[in-house]
């Protein structure tokens, strides 16, 4: 006969079901976050755009959605608050991109100021370098900041940075406001000025106000030409609408930092690089790129005609031009390697003498262990050109 269920046992299996139903109910909630997480993380699902989405339906469509006011056909990213004008208010800066399908496209902004008028309104800005519609192809960044000599008490400057936070792209920008308080302005009374925009696919930087540029020119080896601006009249424009000033130099550097040591590394150019770069800040680390014979003719660090000029040596050399063919047999072989190169010396008094141009020659000195060869390259001569 079959055994009748006790009040026990039935409560038994209506506390397993309880237990499995809450583990089943957890379960089923970390899978759908996790979903989401994924969702969000691959593009999927833009989480600013559902969080001003349910803030509007919540309001009754009674507040104002910053995805309506950005341009028809774009896609609303996100709002990043920021005194901009230095009236001790926060503005609003949206970001939109133009590219609604894939999401993968330059990003542009406008600027939400809330004006002290009576009655209060809404104020709209678009931030557009003067050369091109888009603000970055890359990740955006704002910083205010006061720039020496340029623009007025303060710049806007919106940094476009890759996805391993190197900044590629700067775009300057100023308030100006020439405009009656709370009267309908003309055009161009107001708004954001464009002092400059920069592209760098070796990194921006700005010290003080001098902005370098670096464009990545030899991959292999990790060279790029940095191109370094100087502002004129508040501005790094040749006019307030005006192209780009020239750069007040270009030379050839380290996209980052030079490897160490130099001349372990595959590449010979490397060590010529390295070799001018140290010259008339470290004459010990420039004597390093260099042969045992050669640098026996390294004297007071004066190496003669070969190097620049006679007796410049204590002065900096700029490398304006680098060329090298490789040749991976070659190098193998530890043989002598020709490496061209253009050269300007800044003197200590500010003087700058060249351009020289030089074949500069160096091969693989023996050394058991060295990296990828068993060798260092070591520069063994100079030849003008």
């Amino acid at each position: 006969m079959g055994q009748s269920a006790s009040p026990q046992n039935i409560g038994s299996i209506v506390k397993n079901l309880t237990k499995m139903t809450v583990v089943g109910w957890l379960l089923a909630n970390v899978c759908i976050c996790l979903a989401l997480a994924l969702a969000w993380r691959f593009g999927y699902i833009d989480i600013n755009v559902w969080r001003y989405r349910l803030a509007d339906f919540f309001a009754k469509k009674d507040f104002i959605n910053p995805q309506e006011l950005i341009p028809e056909g774009m896609k609303f990213h996100s709002v990043q608050r920021q005194d901009l004008d230095g009236d001790g208010e926060m503005e609003r800066v949206v970001f939109y991109r133009y590219d609604i399908v894939s999401g993968r496209s330059p990003y542009g902004a406008i600027v939400l100021d809330l004006n002290n008028c009576r009655p209060r309104g809404l104020d709209t800005f678009e931030l557009i370098p003067i050369d091109r519609d888009y603000l970055s192809e890359a990740n955006v960044e704002i910083q205010v900041m006061d720039i020496p000599d340029v623009g007025g008490s303060q710049e806007v400057l919106i940094w476009g940075k890759t996805g391993d936070n190197i900044r590629t792209e700067l775009a300057i920008f100023m308030w100006y406001d020439y405009s009656q308080p709370c009267s309908p302005p003309a055009p161009g009374q107001r708004g954001y000025w464009n002092l400059g925009f920069f592209r760098g696919t070796g990194g921006i930087s700005i010290d003080g106000l001098r902005v370098r540029v670096k464009d990545r020119a030899f991959e292999r080896s990790q060279l790029a030409v940095t191109r370094v601006y100087d502002p004129f009249n508040g501005s790094y424009r040749q006019s307030p609408d005006g192209p780009m000033l020239e750069p007040v130099s270009k030379a050839v550097e380290f996209t980052f930092t030079a490897p160490t040591p130099v001349p372990q590394t595959y590449y010979p150019e490397k060590s010529v690089l390295a070799f001018y770069l140290a010259i008339g800040l470290n004459t010990a680390e420039a004597k390093g790129y260099l042969s045992p014979e050669a640098a026996a003719r390294f004297i007071d660090g004066n190496y003669g005609r070969d190097v620049a000029e006679p007796g410049q040596l204590t002065s900096m050399a700029e490398v304006k031009e680098i060329a090298y063919y490789p040749d991976v047999e070659k190098e193998r072989r530890h043989e002598r390697i020709a490496v061209e190169v253009l050269v300007v010396n800044r003197r200590p008094d500010g003087t700058i003498t060249g351009p020289f141009r030089y074949r500069v020659w160096v091969e693989g000195v023996p050394k058991k262990g060295a990296y990828p060869y068993d060798c260092e390259w070591r520069i063994v001569d100079f030849q003008p050109m």
